[in-house]
């Protein structure tokens, strides 16, 4: 080993042609740099050893509290005295200069003990003005986070420089001080008068690299004087130390700053000169803040929206030219932050994003209403995205009047493009907010304004747009078919969104595509429910699972987990009407699947709206299987959903899951024969008809009016109640008001036969012969009926409850 190093070592003094000399000293010097370094490292670690005792031992606040103290006499006890916390430049530097002026000459011409005292000053002053610079520049580094504008006055650092140049005056005048009491030095050189100038400057000279270079050349002081005795000695250590430790400190944040400075998020140069009056400047100075605003640096956005309000603390910039700039960029800034705002998580940012976009607009309808219109476009969009993230009526309502402002502007005889995207937007709008609120009025106005929109937006014209606004047209009439119970509207839904698949085809525009497909099948999976066609919910299967060939969850995970969700609500009504519990467990498959990415924390209406399909894929496989457990699983996740679906709101998707929540526990109730289960289900059902009123959703009242008889007519069989049974016999009634036999026979006849069952328990109950003879009436007409349709097998079952019953 030895002999290789002697090798390396000789090929390296004849590649560099070295003498031996010269080799023995770097590599001397290098050694001991090494071994130094080492010893740092162990005194470094020395001390941490002993902070962590100081911790165990619970002494650690003694110093904490110490060096705390020291820190807040420098900052505000020593700097403001001279004069560095004053706001106004001119009286900083002038204080500043005063007090070091004075300091410089007692040192120089006061009595020893006087001129040390006021060097001592001199160097903690400055100390005191480095903590102070650092306290200000972690200010600004908190306010930028918060998003607050950079006061440019409130900048140390020419300050700090000047003061750290200031020691290279006061330490030598300290030596020449001090070696008025003790020898510091020897030695002689041809510049006596600054001899101790220059063996300090030399020796910071020496203190910056690891290796002392000195030693490495031997290159004596810049003068003839040395360090001499051990004052002199440990002065000249401690003096390069010290001098190490606040150079590398100013220069390590000096070049933070310059980084902050070429990435924009350091603005003191740009706010400084926006108060120079030059209107050059002043429109650069703009460009760099408002280019860090369209970065999301909050600080920049704030500078906007001072200059727009004319709201600034200085009074300057309320030019219009000034306020308009500022405003474009505010808004451009806001409609940045909206559109890259993806969920809750980015919730910060959108209110940001709205609250940018209104103050802009508020400053441009009376200097430019084409932009103005244009932002309130664009804030209805961030405000209609926040509303469906959060399930929030009052925002999506907001983002109605936002479209509605735009189109005072947008005419369609002045700007028909412009006009026919603010229709299709608005129609989003009302469509959402129709959904939410349940208000099948909204969702006429949504259909109203999508037609509107596809007068311009024709096939011939505009190809795409026309097929976007078909399939929004689409979404409206099936969600406006299934909440009024109209199957020509659901028809027209299916007939849209097939006229949509007509452009938005997988080869050109696969992404659409899919979300054509997955909107397809709501159509389709409407339709089948409201007609009980299981052919219409296979279709609606094959349209979800070719929408999934595209929307992966790699890909697309919003959309996947839609798809999946889509697919399993079909799943269920198909398993449902076919007595098919595998079709159940898959779309039990499917709503597990949409969960992974529709966590509560993200997405909260989504989350809830799938926890509330589990719950009742959950409780028919329950049903189906005769398992009270999978019942009990179902009863648990139906009541996490109503701790997203309140009444308040959410009170359409509340009203739906408490009816669920009723089919769940009378399920549970008949099957373990607890009739505590029965009234949770009966208040679960009333509950639900607060808000499912026969004037707003005739057809869910009805639904859930027939359930609730089921569950009135079972509690009363369980505890031999007539009144309960009396109480399901006016819910079937009620029921049957809508679920008319010409309207919805499927629906009627399934009702009918409960409301014989009722009336026949009731009469068994009371003895009411009445009931008996209405019982035998009402299973008479509907025996008829099955004859009437050929439906044999089903005329025989219900004249087998007459011939009971007689």
């Amino acid at each position: 080993m030895t002999h290789t190093i002697t090798i390396y070592v000789s090929n390296l003094r004849g590649a560099f042609m070295l003498s031996d000399g010269v080799v023995e000293r770097g590599m001397n010097a290098l050694m001991n740099g090494g071994v130094s370094f080492a010893a740092a490292l162990l005194l470094g670690g020395l001390f941490w050893l002993l902070y962590k005792f100081l911790v165990l031992v619970r002494l650690d606040w003694v110093f904490s509290r110490l060096f705390t103290g020291l820190d807040r006499l420098l900052r505000h006890g020593i700097a403001p005295a001279i004069g560095a916390s004053f706001q106004t430049r001119w009286k900083r530097w002038a204080t500043f200069l005063a007090f070091f002026l004075v300091l410089a000459a007692a040192g120089a011409f006061a009595p020893t003990p006087i001129a040390l005292a006021a060097i001592a000053m001199a160097l903690v002053a400055v100390l005191a003005v480095y903590r102070l610079w650092e306290r200000d520049e972690d200010k600004k580094l908190e306010n930028r986070a918060r998003g607050r504008a950079e006061q440019a006055d409130q900048d140390l650092r020419d300050e700090m420089f000047l003061g750290v140049a200031l020691l290279l005056f006061f330490v030598p005048l300290g030596y020449v001080r001090i070696e008025e009491l003790v020898t510091v030095t020897d030695g002689h050189s041809a510049l006596p008068s600054v001899d101790a100038a220059l063996f300090v400057w030399g020796e910071l000279a020496k203190a910056i690299p690891l290796v002392d270079w000195s030693e490495v050349f031997r290159v004596n002081n810049l003068s003839g004087v040395q360090s001499s005795g051990q004052a002199g000695l440990v002065l000249n250590f401690v003096l390069r130390i010290l001098f190490d430790l606040l150079v590398l400190a100013g220069i390590l944040r000096t070049f933070a700053i310059l980084r902050s400075e070429a990435a924009g998020i350091d603005l003191r140069k740009p706010a400084q000169d926006l108060k120079s009056g030059d209107p050059d400047k002043i429109d650069a100075a703009l460009d760099v803040i408002i280019e860090a605003a369209m970065k999301e640096r909050r600080h920049a956005i704030a500078h906007l929206f001072e200059i727009t309000r004319a709201s600034r603390p200085d009074g300057l910039l309320q030019e219009p030219v000034w306020r308009e700039k500022a405003a474009h960029g505010l808004a451009e800034a806001g409609e940045s932050l909206s559109q890259n705002a993806q969920d809750l998580t980015d919730l910060d940012n959108t209110l940001l994003a709205i609250e940018a976009m209104k103050t802009a607009a508020q400053y441009m309808k009376g200097n430019n209403p084409e932009r103005w219109a244009a932002i309130q476009n664009n804030l209805g969009i961030a405000l209609l995205d926040l509303g469906r993230m959060a399930g929030d009526a009052g925002r999506i309502d907001e983002a109605v009047t936002a479209y509605r402002s735009a189109l005072e502007v947008r005419t369609r005889e002045t700007m028909p493009s412009d006009w026919a995207q603010t229709q299709n937007d608005l129609g989003a709008a009302l469509l959402i907010l129709g959904q939410i609120n349940g208000d099948a009025s909204r969702l006429e106005d949504a259909v109203t304004a999508f037609r509107a929109a596809m007068e311009v937006r024709t096939r011939a014209a505009m190809p795409s747009d026309w097929a976007q606004t078909q399939n929004n047209l689409g979404t409206t009439l099936g969600i406006l078919g299934k909440m009024t119970g109209d199957v020509g509207r659901l028809e027209g839904a299916v007939t849209a969104h097939r006229a949509t698949l007509e452009v938005y085809t997988r080869a050109a525009m696969p992404v659409a595509w899919a979300q054509a497909q997955n909107n397809l099948g709501i159509a389709l999976a409407g339709l089948g429910q409201l007609t009980m066609d299981a052919g219409r919910l296979q279709d609606a299967v094959t349209a979800y699972r070719a929408a999934l060939e595209v929307s992966t969850r790699e890909v697309m995970q919003s959309d996947w987990a839609r798809i999946q969700s889509n697919l399993g609500n079909d799943l269920q009504v198909l398993g449902r009407m076919t007595g098919d519990a595998g079709r159940l467990e898959d779309a039990v498959t499917a709503y597990r699947a949409a969960l992974e990415v529709y966590t509560r924390a993200a997405m909260p209406p989504a989350w809830a709206q799938t926890q509330n399909n589990l719950g009742n894929a959950l409780a028919a496989l329950g049903d189906m299987a005769n398992d009270a457990p999978q019942l009990e699983a179902a009863v648990v996740v139906l009541r996490s959903a109503l701790e997203v679906r309140t009444r308040e709101a959410m009170p359409l998707e509340w009203a739906g899951t408490q009816n669920n929540l009723g089919v769940a526990l009378e399920t549970l109730g008949r099957m373990v024969g607890d009739a505590g289960r029965l009234e949770e289900a009966v208040t679960a059902y009333r509950a639900a008809l607060e808000v499912r009123t026969r004037e707003a959703m005739p057809l869910d009242w009805a639904g859930t009016q027939s359930n609730l008889g089921v569950a009135l007519e079972t509690l009363g069989r369980m505890v031999g109640d007539a009144g309960r049974l009396e109480e399901a016999v006016a819910a079937y009634r009620s029921a049957l008001e809508v679920r008319t036999r010409a309207a919805m026979p499927s629906a009627w006849t399934m009702t009918q036969y409960n409301l014989g069952l009722a009336l026949a328990a009731l009469s068994r109950a009371s003895g009411d012969q009445r009931a008996r003879a209405e019982a035998i009436s009402v299973w008479t007409e509907l025996a008829e009926y099955h004859d009437g349709r050929g439906e044999t097998q089903s005329a025989d079952d219900v004249r087998a409850q007459i011939t009971k019953l007689t």
